[in-house]
């Protein structure tokens, strides 16, 4: 059964399980290996925009996308503020969102190879938790 990458990353994770272990079993591969490769792949493809997660959480809370896009808007600015004060927020579980200082460096134009100097900078940063390290395992 011939089998290319592309069509196995626009089926679903079902399809993609059921497809995997038929062109395993007729390559003479280990389906498994091949079928957790290919899961992680098709995962780790979807990008979630504010509008997604919005539409998600007033689902899933039976609350507005109003109300909901709200506290998304609330806790961004508040943890905005917060680190740009130079204070750290934790969210257990979840992760720490901090600044982080970055000291001043010579790089190369990339377009010219000279040598250029990189300014000190301030950066935010975040650290996962435990729980989301352990989740996306």
């Amino acid at each position: 059964m011939p089998c290319s990458v592309e069509i196995l990353l626009k089926i679903s994770t079902l399809c993609i399980t059921r497809i995997c272990f038929i062109w395993a079993k007729n390559s003479t591969m280990v389906g498994v290996r091949i079928k957790f490769k290919i899961e992680r792949m098709v995962n780790t493809m979807a990008n979630v925009n504010k509008d997604a997660l919005v539409d998600s959480i007033a689902t899933k809370t039976d609350l507005s996308k109003k109300a909901v896009e709200s506290v998304i808007e609330a806790l961004q600015e508040k943890i905005t503020d917060e680190i740009r004060q130079g204070n750290k927020v934790t969210l257990t579980g979840f992760g720490t969102f901090k600044v982080s200082q970055r000291a001043a460096r010579e790089g190369i134009n990339p377009q010219t190879k000279a040598k250029i100097q990189i300014p000190a900078m301030t950066v935010p940063k975040f650290t996962a938790g435990k729980a989301l390290k352990e989740a996306v395992k």
